[in-house]
């Protein structure tokens, strides 16, 4: 019958509507500081190429933690906002199959609710979108905050060092080799997050 195949299709496409909470910074990932961060030291001096491991100093940066967690649960509020209209969808259309089959209603009531069904299966997919979307925005902005910030304290940082150039490291990066007595991050890492941690009191 070819209302209960179309009925079919209709549950299939929601069982496999899932809302795409989107991987925060896989680029960061989690890991801690290598053995070279942890000691703080290196021979650097004014007028050299410095460089920071890019991964290290975002995992560590408490700016970047606090705005993942909030992140992390915005995701988690439209992923349950998705998934109560997709769940109402699925119980309507297996509350309109069980009738059709059992001949509760006419065709010509049977023609008008699968056309309602079939219109709000497309809200349902325009609504995983618009979610998505939406948070892949939100993490945009705050990727651009974190980095924004991070340049903006390296200006302060380096007033004092007179570094030429500070370089991001990261494997699989441009940067195929670089001396460790040149690597500041743990340095940067205690900065920003001293610098992080003042602003927050300020603005409380």
């Amino acid at each position: 019958m070819k209302k209960v195949s179309l009925i079919s299709n209709i549950l299939l496409a929601v069982a496999v509507v899932v809302l795409y909470v989107l991987y925060f910074t896989g680029k960061a990932g989690n890991s801690s500081l290598s053995q070279a961060d942890t000691t703080g030291n290196f021979s650097a001096k004014a007028g050299e190429v410095v460089y920071v491991e890019i991964d290290s100093l975002i995992s560590n940066y408490h700016m970047f933690s606090d705005l993942k967690a909030d992140l992390e649960k915005k995701g988690k509020e439209k992923e349950a906002q998705f998934n109560v209209k997709a769940k109402s969808f699925e119980k309507e259309a297996g509350e309109f199959q069980d009738k059709v089959q059992k001949g509760l209603v006419t065709r010509s009531q049977a023609e008008q609710m699968q056309q309602g069904l079939q219109v709000k299966q497309q809200e349902i997919y325009q609504l995983r979108e618009q979610l998505r979307n939406e948070l892949g925005e939100e993490e945009q902005v705050m990727n651009r905050n974190v980095l924004n910030s991070i340049m903006e304290y390296l200006v302060v940082y380096n007033q004092n060092k007179k570094y030429s150039f500070v370089v991001s490291h990261s494997f699989g990066g441009p940067v195929l080799f670089a001396d460790k007595g040149l690597n500041i991050t743990k340095d940067v890492i205690v900065g920003l997050n001293e610098n992080y941690t003042n602003n927050k009191k300020e603005t409380k």
